[in-house]
Parts: structure tokens; C-alpha cells; sequence
């Protein structure tokens, strides 16, 4: 589903989301039950559903969780760096990972380069884009595991912060999974952390997000889709995630299956509160 791009890859995002947005939701409704973590050491993956009604959706991250191509994003930055006689160091690797697009021109600005962000932006999206074209590094399991959520009837979405231009050179691969929606970090006002690139793929999926799984590799993501209502996997995580971010850790895609999410929930009526955001938002 794809959508038009939006020019709003200039707009700085990614301010901090307070810890009680996942009681304060965007959506109106009470929040979601907190759900009991795994037991990681067993591999106990029936906690998602135990709560509530079952799961309808997975909504995907793509950079880190997907695909291997945070460094492509950071040779993009290092490269923009060293033309503009500044430095781009492992820290700022670190720093980079779940940013959007936007906020990595702004940490570029603040090295020093005096280049416009929405400049960076289209160089930084062209770069990665390109590799893209040539080679999609896909993370062990990650086709696999999409493709055993979709023969098990789950709604699948995209939830990334890359440009749309970046996805439908992703979307044309040959071996390409098969998203229900996909909502990129050029069509959302704000990036990770804020829910807006979640909200809006349930929109599209047609799902209460509190019937809906994010799978994400970072902490700006974890704390996006938690404040969107969603259920949280974290996948590959590097960074120090606080346990109430992620209802799950898992250490990759490898082997998992539509079995570790549970059994989908039949999919029925449109939640009210998905109209209501569409109504509002027409």
C-alpha cells in the first residue's frame, strides 16, 4: 500500500516521549494490560497472547531488524562528514542507531557541517538507496519469519524511518516479503519516539494497535511503538533497554515462526477507535 511522499524529511524529530504516554495514548481508550515477560532462558513464547485476545498484527521495523543496513546509513554519514573536514566516530554510530533520517542531519549540523538538513537528508536516502539497489542484507530468519506470520493469516506491516524511495527499491528485490502496509519516515510528522509511524500502520492494517506486535532493535523504536499501544518484541537490541520497553528479547529471527506470537485473533469488525482516526484524518 504504497503511499505519496510527503516533503518532511527536513523537520527535526524524535523528542524524548515521557514514560507515561503508555497511559496517556494518542488513541482514546483505556491502555493496554502490561504483559508478563518471557522466560528467555526457556524460550517460553506463548506470553503475548496470555493477557488479551490474540495478536493480528506484526508491524516490523526495517533498519536493524529486517535488514543489516545501519552501516550503510552510517558509511552515508561518515562519508557527508569527511567531505565537510569534520569527524563521524563510532560514538556517533552508536548515537545514530533508530534515529530518523531528519535527526540524523540535525547530528550532522551539530558536528559543524553547514549544509541545509533537508540537503542531508536527500544525500543520506540516495546513498543507502543505492546500495539497496544492489544488495539487500537481510538478517538471518527475517524472510522466514515473515512469511510463516503471513500463511498463518497475521496482518504484516512496515514501520520504518527510512524514505519511501528506500522501501520500493527494497519492495522490488526479487525476494521481497509482502507488507499489508508500510509507513515511512518521510510520511509521519515526527519520528521514533513518537508513535506517529505506528498509529498510522495500524491505521492502514485496520488494527487496534493493542492488538498488534512491534518487532524493533532499538530503543527509540521499542519506546515508539509502546507509546502507540503496541505489544513489543526486541530483536538484536545493542543497546540497554529498560524492561518495561520490551514484553519479549529475542536474540534474532532465526527459528522463530508464527507459533512464537501465538494464534491470530480472527479478524473481524474494524475497531471503532481505528475509524474514528480515519474519519478524523480524512
Amino acid at each position: 500500500m504504497a503511499r505519496t511522499p510527503s516533503p518532511r524529511g527536513d523537520r527535526l524529530a524524535g523528542l524524548p516521549v515521557p514514560r507515561q504516554t503508555t497511559r496517556h495514548r494518542v488513541l482514546p481508550g483505556n491502555p493496554i494490560a502490561r504483559v508478563p515477560r518471557s522466560d528467555h532462558r526457556q524460550g517460553r513464547r506463548d506470553h503475548l497472547v496470555s493477557a488479551g485476545t490474540g495478536i493480528r498484527a506484526v508491524v516490523f521495523d526495517l533498519d536493524g531488524t529486517l535488514i543489516d543496513s545501519e552501516p550503510y546509513y552510517h558509511d552515508a554519514c561518515r562519508a557527508i562528514a569527511r567531505e565537510a573536514g569534520v569527524s563521524w566516530t563510532d560514538a556517533e554510530d552508536v548515537a545514530s542507531v533508530g534515529m530518523s533520517l531528519a535527526d540524523q542531519a540535525s547530528l550532522l549540523r551539530h558536528l559543524g557541517i553547514g549544509v541545509p538538513a533537508h540537503t542531508l537528508t536527500a544525500r543520506i536516502a540516495a546513498e543507502v538507496t543505492a546500495r539497496l539497489g544492489s544488495d539487500v542484507p537481510w538478517l538471518p530468519g527475517a524472510l522466514e519469519f515473515i512469511s510463516s506470520l503471513r500463511a498463518a493469516d497475521y496482518r504484516v506491516g512496515l514501520a520504518t524511518m527510512a524514505f519511501r524511495e528506500s522501501v520500493e527499491q527494497l519492495r522490488g528485490a526479487p525476494d521481497a516479503p509482502v507488507f499489508d502496509a508500510t509507513v515511512c519516515g518521510d510520511e509521519v510528522d515526527n519520528g521514533k519516539p513518537a508513535p506517529d509511524v505506528y498509529l498510522e500502520a495500524c491505521r492502514l492494517l485496520d488494527v487496534d494497535p493493542s492488538d498488534a506486535v512491534g518487532v524493533e532493535d532499538s530503543r527509540r523504536g521499542l519506546t515508539a511503538a509502546r507509546a502507540a499501544g503496541l505489544r513489543t518484541i526486541g530483536v538484536r537490541c545493542q543497546e540497554e533497554i529498560a524492561p518495561n520497553l520490551a514484553d519479549e528479547r529475542w536474540s534474532s529471527l532465526v527459528g522463530r515462526t508464527a507459533d512464537d506470537v501465538g494464534p491470530p485473533r480472527s479478524p473481524g469488525p474494524p475497531p471503532a477507535r481505528i475509524r474514528q482516526l480515519a474519519d478524523r484524518d480524512r
